[in-house]
């Protein structure tokens, strides 16, 4: 993903050609936020995650010690949900080859890979906030 400085902010929306209340609402923003973060002001890290996924661009604040707690933070469960996916993964081909050599273990399977998905959906919910976007999406969906 690439990065950029929220002191930027107004440069990409302008480059989009998006006026300052349109990128409030596709933010989910108020527009007076979207004017303090564009006169330099200080911004929550909620407004910067709202903008980072917007415009799919890693938005830094210079030197704020609560942005680089919170990215590694994220960072350190990324890695912990890429390490459960490779269990996941390496837990499936075990069971695929042992029901191979013996097909009455297809049962077995089928239990492990019902607790194991559980298992990982709610590891990739925590680390990616799953339940929110799908509740947006069913929410945006209904109300078009």
């Amino acid at each position: 993903m690439k990065s950029e400085n929220i002191n930027n902010l107004k440069r990409l929306r302008l480059e989009y050609k998006w006026s300052q209340t349109q990128l409030a609402e596709l933010s989910g923003l108020s527009l007076r936020t979207i004017q303090r973060i564009e006169n330099g002001e200080k911004s929550s890290m909620e407004s910067i995650k709202a903008l980072s996924s917007l415009f799919e661009i890693d938005f830094f604040i210079s030197d704020n010690p609560e942005q680089k707690k919170e990215q590694e933070k994220y960072y350190k469960k990324l890695k912990s949900f890429f390490i459960k996916a490779g269990i996941f993964v390496i837990v499936q081909v075990i069971m695929i080859i042992d029901a191979m050599e013996e097909p009455s273990s297809w049962s077995s399977f089928i239990v492990v890979l019902i607790y194991t998905s559980y298992f990982l959906w709610i590891s990739a919910n925590e680390t990616f906030n799953l339940s929110d976007k799908i509740k947006k999406t069913l929410i945006d969906n209904k109300f078009k």
